[in-house]
Parts: C-alpha cells; structure tokens; sequence
C-alpha cells in the first residue's frame, strides 16, 4: 500500500486540534461508561429508533408541524429565500462555496431544516426525558451520516482538489480507504501512526524501570535538578490506554514539568492484559499499586508519597485511599485527582444507553473474549462524537485523498490496551450500584471503602467542555472525601485539561477555594485565573512535598538504575526457569514468549535474536558460557516457538519495529544486539532503524540477504521446508551437509537440536512467515550507515553462509571487526565455550573497536 500522503498543514492542523478536544474516550470509558464492549450498543441505538417510530404511530400528529415547516423551508431554499444557517462552530460548510453557489447554498439549507425538523419532531413527542435524549441520539447518527459533505459530489473541496490533482487525489483516497479497511477495522484512522514511536519522539523524559510485577511496572525519571523535595509523587494513568499521555512530548510533558520543579517522579505503566489474566480484577490492581507504593518509598527512603491518578485510573487511586483509611495507613499523605467521575449517579451522553440488560450483555461479551479489547472501546467512542471522530476523517482520508493528521495525542489515543475481563465487571458493579457514594457498602481487600474516612489534602481537576467525564460529575467527589479539598476547573476537554503546560495565552481555569454542595453554586463563586493551572498545582504540591534535599547526578542515576532493572526483572511474582524468568507480553496484539536472565550491572542488557524456527531455548548453551552477570533477553519471535504466527507475515521491517515496541514494553532505551543466521538480518535492520537503541553489534554466521555470496545448493534447499524441525530423522539425515563444522562428526546434536528446540504453536505457517520476512531483503545498499561498534563472526566451515560473507561485511562497516572460527554454521551452540569469551570482551571493553 503506498505512503500516506500528507495535506495542508492548515488544514491537519485544524482537523487535530478538533479531533483533539473530543479524544480521550478510551481512556476515561471505564469511569462511567456501563456499554463497555460495543456488541450491545448496536441494540441500544435501535431502540431510539424503536421509540421514535412507535410514537410516529401513535401519535401521528407530532409529526405534522415539524414536516410542514421542512417542505416549506426547502422550497424558501431552492428559491434562494432562505435565511437557514449552519450553526456556529459547524465546520463541515466553511467553504466559500457553500454561500457563494446557489445550488449549494440550497442543499445546504434543505439538509439543515431537515435535521431540524426531525429534532423538533423528538421534541413534539410524548418521550420522557430519557428516551428523548436517546431518540436524539439515534437520529443524529442518521443526519450526521448524511450529510453533503460526506459524498464526493457534495464537497466543493473534494471536488477542487480532485480538479487540481488530475483524479489523483481520488486514486490517494481509495488507497487510504484500502489500508483503514485491512489495519483499522474499516475505521477511517483518525492518525498518521508511522510518524510515532515512544522514546524515539515521545515519552522522552530520561527514566527507567525500577520495579516490576505481572501487573505493572514502575518507571523512576532521572532528577535534572541538584535538588529535590524529599516526599515522591506517583502518578497513576488510566488502565485503557498507555502511561505516556503524562510523558507526551519535550513542553508538553507533565513528567517533564514536575522534575523540573525538583519533584521525584514515579509513573505506572499498566501491562496489556491477554485472555489469560481474565481473572485481573480491582483487587489484584490495588494489590499491585500496593507493591509499588512500597517500592516507591524504599527508593526514595521515605514513609510517604503524594499520589495523583487520571481518569479510570482515579477510580482506582481513589478505591487505594479508601483501603489504606480503612486499615489507618498513612502512606499517602496528599492526592490529586483528574477528570475522575466517583459518583456514577451523573448524567451524561453515555448514560443514554446504561440499562441492567446491557450491562449484563457487556459483561458477558468480555467473560468469554477474556478481556475488553481497547480497539473496540475506541470504535464506540467514536461514534459518541461521529462528526469530531468519524466523518471529519471521512472526508480527509478518502474524499480529499490526504493523510489523517500528525498528532501525538491522537496517537496516544488510539494506542490503546485492553482490560481483563473480571476488571471490566468491577468497573461495571461500579457503575451500577455507584458504590462510592455510599459509604463503606463496597469491600475489598477485606476492608470496607468508605471515602469519607480518606483524611488527606486533595485537589480535584475537571474540563469544563468535557463531555466524558463531566465537570460536574467530578465536582460530587468534592462532597465524597474527606480532609481539606479543593476543587480546580480547566477550560479544556478531557485530554486538553491534562495537557496544559504553561506558556499558552489562551489558557485558563476557575478556582473557589470555597467548596459547595452545589457546583453551579461554586462556579458563580469561582475566579477565572489566566495561565496554566499546572503552576498553581505545583505551588501546592511544593507545600506537601517536604524539605529539599540532593539529587542524584545524572551519570550516578544511571548507573544506579541500569542495575536496578536486572533486579526488577525477575520478581518473585514472575515464573522462572532456571536462571532466566519466562514471561508472556502482549505487544500491539502479538503476543510473545520471552526469557530474561538478570545479571548484576555488568555491561548492559544483550538482546539476542535466533535463527529461522528456532525458538529461545537454542541460546542455552551460548548463554551458560558467556556468565550469569551479562543480562540477556531472548524471545521466541512471531511464528517460532511458543509464539503463535501472527494473521500475516511481518517484513523484517515490521519485526524490527515490534522489537523497538517490546524493549519499550520491557523498559530497555538502549541494548546490545546479538544476531545469528536469519537473526543477523534482523539484528542489522533493528540496528539500522533505530540506531539509537543499539548500542553495539554482534553478528553471527549471517549476510546481507538476497544479495550475497550464496551458500551450497545442498544447503540451501532444505531450509525451504520446516521439515527439519518436525522430523528428528531426517534431521540426523542431513545434518552435517546442512549446518558443518563439529556437527559432521556428531549430527545427532543437530537432531536432538531440532526434536527439542523447533516448531511449536508456530508451526509449519509460523515458519514460511518467517521466510516471507527475509524474502528479497538485503542490507548491503545501507550496511555503511551503520555506526555502532560490530563483531562479525562467520564460520570456515558454514554451508549456508560462507565465511567470505563475514569479510564482505566488514569491508562495509566501518566500526567493525571480523572473527574467523573453526566451526560450521552452528558454532555459536556447539563451540559456545570458545565464542562466549570472545563475544563477552568485545561487549564489556569499554572503547570502540577500530574500523
């Protein structure tokens, strides 16, 4: 599929900042969202639709008046005597030549009194106030949908484009609409995702993993100040989406911002749940935010943090509070929470659809999936704000043939993760039977919750144009917890009120340090203050943050914290094997089986990539040589091993990106690679992509790809077939002319290689994927670029990639030195004892290998 195009910068700028305001549902859906789970909605909306023709049949005459103004406005329409306008702030009509052209105009102005005519007509009806509401609804999904704009031939902008283009903007929009049909469920896509990576331009502040369990892991940020306030800050992001929406980018970060105000910072990072944490449910959470708390205040050596949790995440932050007053813990001494409903009794647009019946659906939709798919929930809340999130895109991605815009937050708002399924029912009992508001009538971890007992200064923060958690939602928790509160109202939406970094003129937020029972009430009291609340938030935290003291130097906190990860990597919550923790992630859907021994510090993180159907465990041998205090992590990678095959095949282009988004998952900024055989490709694209993130090179017994000196025929052609690796006969059969060197006086190491360490959920499907990967690839026209420091070792004996293909590509990388061993093409395995040693100086010294 060809690259996104780019449009005008004006208007991608427009269609984000828009987009922008009306992101975010995925994030805040659990809150107070009971149609978790689309399935059910369908049936909800359709009984909007049920109601408003059961009320056409029994009251017929509701519809009369409303049907006679629309036949009469339209005929004032095409007879250019109509006065209808589109509302202020419509965007979908700016073109000049909605007023300029009278056959526009008059379309226009006939859809117009027709959407108006069908409200009207809702309001004639007998409905109660409910009902309404989700007749409205229903029908504004009708009238958005049809819209001229939405049409090719009712768009002037469309059609101009088309115009100067030559058809060519036609032929982009098709092509975008193929794409968003095979990668975004036939979703128009909202962003340009290739254009972001986390930690490459996002999530930029400097940090790092200092603890881990299943549920979580937990990044510390590098202090940039000498000094620091002694009592820590943990921030608790919401379980639906990714942690990085507190760490967006330089200037928009409140990561960034809070230590460059001299405040430690700790953020949660949620893992993305698979089916088989489908029993992960409020409980465990708390339980694994209690565990972090501990960690938190062992590092920084206090009894204490402040906390500050978003949205869903609130709930839990709040539920955390509740437990600790019921146990008169102390840990917590202040928290902030933002655009967190606690009180689900609040009205809101979700509230339309909120019955038992399909609460009850939901829940069961995600009891048998396992979980609450992110994707899924971020398609429903699309379509809450259809014209914002849905057919704006419409027209950019396929009518004008434009990509959809560069935007980080639209970007973090799409990269969503899932909820396990026994979570996704508490946070529907939640809703349902609104819990909270009632004191201590909820239980967990053998406490009762009752927020009142919650004696601590807090700060609530809500948008006062936040149409998922409403402000005055927000504003009832005010009148849930106890202690001292205050209450802060931004001027922004949902995810603008979080991202409000000083420096923006147009800023603004109420303040009342008078908290009252009723929010209109506090709002007629309150005093618009220009700016950013983020500075007055600071001020306050400063004052419960304790004394200053020194930070840690940058050089120091690294080092510190580079052994702090291999501690943290092998929790005793993690299954272990031997040395190394086996564990299963979830990466962009994919899941995979990794293998992660701890070392001591010594040297940094070694990532190791395996030959073509292999699976981890083929490392063994290599790894018992080089020493236990070398970390490593191996994977088995899509299609090999326990791995299952993923629903198309990666190019090496797309394995090399998964990686980067697992090493980001892992908590690994920069790493050694080590690759061999079809690994060593793979090692050279990752190295060549993302340069930044290795810091050195080891390639074993591999090439440059299509273009390199070929290895024997008789090699060659059995590696077409998985049949090696389902077959321990024909293994042992033609072990020594396939793989050479100490294997030709012992092909049973090659058999007991392929019975023990081969295919596995993978299979024979996993194995042509991994074929597919390689096939027509070649680094030869871009190995020069290479800058990181590179060991090539190549086998004299190799049947399948000739020695002279190891000096081939240190001729091309510059920084590179060429070891030549007496061995075949598995003689990383079979002659470990000799390599190791070779491979552990060149990662430990300490200045580059000369060119």
């Amino acid at each position: 599929m060809a690259a996104r195009r780019e449009g005008t910068s004006s208007a991608a700028n427009d269609l984000a900042t828009g987009a922008a305001e009306s992101a975010g549902g995925a994030d805040a859906a659990v809150g107070i969202n009971p149609l978790i789970g689309v399935g059910t909605g369908a049936a909800e909306v359709m009984s909007g639709f049920r109601e408003i023709g059961l009320e056409a049949i029994t009251h017929p005459w509701s519809g009369v008046e409303p049907s006679a103004e629309f036949v009469e406005q339209v005929g004032r329409a095409w007879l250019g005597r109509s006065d209808v306008e589109p509302k202020r702030g419509d965007k979908r009509f700016a073109d000049p030549m909605w007023r300029d052209n009278p056959f526009y105009r008059a379309w226009m102005q006939s859809y117009l009194a027709w959407s108006d005519a069908l409200e009207r007509f809702v309001d004639n009806t007998g409905l109660d106030a409910k009902n309404a509401q989700r007749a409205r609804f229903a029908l504004s999904l009708v009238t958005d949908a049809f819209a001229p704009t939405n049409v090719w031939l009712g768009n002037p902008a469309a059609l101009k484009k088309f115009v100067e283009t030559g058809g060519v903007s036609a032929i982009h929009g098709f092509e975008n609409m193929l794409d968003d049909i095979a990668h975004n469920r036939g979703m128009p896509a909202q962003v340009d995702k290739s254009k972001f990576e986390v930690g490459k331009n996002l999530a930029l502040t400097p940090g790092a993993v200092v603890f881990r369990n299943p549920v979580l892991e937990l990044i510390q940020y590098a202090p940039p100040t000498e000094q620091v306030y002694e009592r820590p800050l943990l921030l608790v992001p919401p379980q639906i989406n990714k942690f990085y929406i507190l760490d967006l980018a330089p200037g928009r970060s409140l990561v960034e911002y809070l230590v460059q105000q001299g405040i430690q910072t700790f953020v949660l990072s949620w893992r993305n749940p698979t089916p088989t944490e489908r029993d992960w449910g409020l409980e465990t959470y708390l339980r694994s935010m209690l565990e972090a708390s501990a960690a938190v205040r062992e590092i920084t050596g206090g009894p204490d943090l402040n906390i500050l949790g978003t949205c869903s995440g609130g709930i839990t932050t709040a539920l955390l509070l509740g437990h600790l007053a019921a146990r008169a813990d102390r840990q917590v001494n202040a928290a902030t929470l933002m655009v967190t409903v606690l009180d689900t009794a609040a009205e809101s647009q979700l509230g339309l659809f909120a019955s038992r019946e399909t609460i009850e659906a939901a829940r069961q939709a995600s009891r048998e999936k396992g979980v609450l798919e992110g994707q899924e929930l971020a398609q429903v809340f699309a379509w809450l704000r259809p014209n914002d999130l849905v057919w704006n895109y419409w027209v950019n991605n396929y009518l004008l043939g434009d990509s959809p815009p560069v935007f980080d937050i639209l970007y973090w708002n799409n990269d969503t993760t899932n909820l396990p399924a026994r979570l996704h029912s508490d946070f529907l009992d939640l809703y349902l039977e609104n819990p909270l508001a009632k004191h201590g009538t909820l239980e967990l971890l053998g406490t009762p919750i009752d927020l009142a007992r919650v004696n601590l200064d807090t700060i609530i923060l809500a948008g006062i144009t936040d149409h998922i958690t409403p402000w005055k939602a927000c504003y009832a928790t005010t009148q849930m917890l106890g202690g001292q509160c205050e209450f802060m109202l931004s001027s922004a939406g949902h995810i603008q009120s979080i991202l409000n970094p000083p420096g923006n003129p147009k800023a603004k937020f109420f303040r009342n340090s008078h908290v009252r029972a009723d929010a209109d009430q506090w709002l007629a009291g309150a005093e618009q203050q220009t700016g950013s609340w983020w500075e007055h938030w600071r001020d306050w935290l400063h004052e419960r943050s304790g004394q200053l003291r020194p930070g840690w130097c940058e050089s120091t906190w690294h080092v510190r914290h580079r052994r702090t990860w291999s501690a943290a990597l092998t929790s005793p919550n993690q299954p272990t094997s031997g040395a190394e923790g086996i564990r299963w992630i979830n990466v962009d859907g994919q899941p995979l089986r990794m293998a992660i021994q701890a070392g001591d510090g010594t040297g940094w993180p070694l990532l190791l990539l395996n030959g073509i159907g292999a699976n981890l465990e083929v490392f063994q041998p290599f790894i018992d040589a080089l020493g236990s205090d070398i970390e490593t992590i191996r994977a088995d990678l899509p299609g090999a091993g326990k791995s299952p095959a993923p629903g198309r095949p990666y190019r090496f282009s797309g394995l090399a990106h998964l990686l980067a988004r697992t090493l980001n998952q892992l908590g690994y900024p920069t790493v050694d690679v080590l690759g061999i055989s079809w690994g060593g490709g793979l090692a050279q694209e990752f190295a060549h992509r993302y340069a930044d993130r290795c810091r050195r090179l080891v390639l074993v017994s591999t090439g440059t790809g299509a273009l390199m000196i070929p290895g024997r025929p008789s090699a060659l052609l059995p590696l077409l077939s998985p049949r090696r690796y389902l077959d321990p006969s024909y293994m042992a059969s033609i072990a020594a002319q396939l793989y050479g060197g100490r294997i030709r006086a012992d092909p049973d190491l090659a058999r007991r290689f392929g019975d023990e360490l081969g295919l596995r959920s993978g299979g024979v499907r996993g194995y042509y994927w991994q074929l597919l990967a390689s096939a027509g690839w070649t680094s030869i026209h871009w190995l020069h670029e290479l800058h990181q420091p590179t060991l090539i070792l190549s086998g004299r004996d190799d049947p399948i990639v000739p020695w002279l293909n190891g000096r081939i590509m240190a001729r091309l990388i510059r920084n590179s030195r060429l070891h030549v061993f007496d061995d075949g093409h598995l003689g990383l395995l079979t002659s470990a004892a000799e390599l190791a040693p070779i491979i552990r100086e060149f990662l430990l010294q300490e200045m580059d290998v000369a060119a």
